[in-house]
């Protein structure tokens, strides 16, 4: 039983790694875009060095990490941690473009049961600031989501009979975020967020019971409802 979890812990950890390398695939390609929507200043034949204007330093993207807590099914309705890794492209003086990577999730150990509950979700976001350097920013975006659930217990009434569901499946939705810069300097900044997330039904899945393909209702999720509140800091660094 005790393998049995660990073999599915393995299997999450395998599937972070993969979203954790697509981010970064999307990352360079951003990159890549903003290299050519912002080319640098070029030196012609015909200006003197000495006359030349300096280019000004202007940071066209950055990179953040943050942490809080959330509320969702994945935590069984209960607060759980929330992690986060940010990249960001500057589009406009008030207007961003952001790609996030969150994950959450829940795990537990009981005399009769193993659990482990875990969802990933890469969101696209536009943002803009509403005030001029006021700190604050307003966005929304779609979102992807990735969720695996598992549970391995025993069953009453000789309690002898091992039983196993799990779940895995694919959803998209959408969702809304807010941040707000607390402190700031050149090229650092630490602030706090709060963002809110909705799935519709998973549009795609595989959904097993004591070794079997069922459906989802088999698989007897303790809710429906697929969603995400949160909150928490961010360290932020431009570049």
């Amino acid at each position: 039983m005790v393998q049995y979890f660990m073999n599915k812990r393995r299997a999450v950890s395998s599937r972070l790694v993969q979203l954790l390398f697509t981010l970064v695939l999307c990352c360079s390609f951003l990159s890549c875009v903003s290299a050519i929507a912002y080319p640098q200043y070029e030196r012609h034949d015909s200006v003197k060095a000495d006359t030349m204007p300096s280019a000004p330093l202007e940071y066209r993207q950055y990179f953040a990490v943050g942490g809080g807590t959330a509320l969702s099914d994945a935590t069984f309705d209960r607060l759980g941690l929330l992690y986060s890794m940010m990249y960001g492209l500057h589009l406009a003086p008030q207007s961003d473009i952001e790609l996030s990577l969150n994950y959450t999730g829940t795990d537990g150990e009981g005399s009769l049961f193993l659990r482990l509950l875990t969802v990933t979700n890469l969101d696209i976001s536009y943002l803009f600031q509403p005030f001029p350097s006021s700190g604050l920013r307003i966005g929304a975006g779609v979102s992807g989501r990735f969720r695996q659930f598992y549970w391995t217990s025993v069953s009453p009434p000789n309690f002898n009979t091992l039983e196993d569901r799990s779940a895995r499946d694919l959803s998209i939705g959408a969702h809304v975020k807010i941040d707000y810069v607390v402190y700031q300097t050149a090229s650092i900044d630490f602030g706090l967020q709060v963002m809110g997330q909705y799935f519709f039904a998973p549009i795609s899945g595989e959904y097993s019971r004591l070794g079997q393909a069922v459906t989802i209702q088999d698989v007897r999720l303790h809710n429906s409802r697929q969603g995400l509140v949160g909150g928490g800091f961010f360290f932020r660094v431009q570049f």
